[in-house]
């Protein structure tokens, strides 16, 4: 007698898949970080920090 099992068959959507790697990504701490780098960035500068450095701490911290 020999017994065999069968794995359940899991079925995703795919709002289910992307609902998962958008929890994963975390966007409302990214979205905090974001909020405080660019003020943090006028205040250190003492001024307004060239456009491109904004952008690519935005983009980079994204």
């Amino acid at each position: 007698m020999t017994a065999t099992s069968v794995a359940p068959e899991r079925t995703r959507s795919i709002q289910g898949v992307l609902k998962g790697y958008i929890a994963l990504t975390k966007p409302r701490v990214i979205e905090l970080l974001l909020v405080t780098t660019v003020p943090v960035m006028v205040l250190a500068q003492r001024g307004l920090p060239s456009l491109w450095l904004v952008l690519a701490t935005v983009v980079g911290g994204a």
